[in-house]
């Protein structure tokens, strides 16, 4: 009797933990927006921007004071004519961020291509020895891109329970 209260008391708070610990994980996206490019060459033009979005299993921790690499269960990048995304052939991709104290993005190094002719490349790295910039380009044979300067996106968050 006194072995199946235990086993019973047993079940129920690993019941409980595991009940807690689907509460806690939450898949998260977060959303780019980039501003419009201010220096283009065709096909793009000063109305094109990045825009993307990446889901997480879980948000991002609070005070990544050095990048931490992620692995989104999915992601999404377009520069108003091209969409590259974890489905799209040959596609690669790293994704790192800095977070503040309350799990903002306010760092980022993000780039997702597909091998050597397609890039999407967002960054705000070492803010003063480089110039924060958005920009994107197409490599294959004639080069053409839309990028900005100095002016970088910002991301938004949503937390699915």
């Amino acid at each position: 009797m006194m072995s199946s209260i235990r086993f019973g008391l047993l079940v129920a708070c690993a019941s409980l933990m595991s009940f807690s610990a689907s509460v806690n994980a939450a898949i998260t996206t977060y959303t780019y927006t980039g501003n419009a490019f201010n220096s283009v060459t065709s096909p793009y033009t000063t109305s094109d921007s990045v825009t993307g979005s990446i889901t997480l299993a879980n948000a991002l921790a609070s005070n990544l004071t050095s990048f931490t690499t992620v692995t989104p269960s999915s992601f999404s990048f377009s520069d108003g004519i091209n969409t590259v995304t974890n489905t799209t052939a040959n596609v690669g991709s790293l994704f790192a961020f800095k977070t503040d104290a309350i799990g903002n993005i306010f760092q980022w190094q993000v780039s997702v291509y597909t091998g050597s002719v397609f890039q999407f490349s967002i960054a705000t790295v070492n803010p003063g020895l480089f110039s924060p910039d958005d920009h994107v380009y197409v490599n294959s044979g004639n080069t053409a891109y839309g990028q900005i300067l100095n002016s970088p996106g910002t991301w938004t968050v949503a937390t699915v329970p």
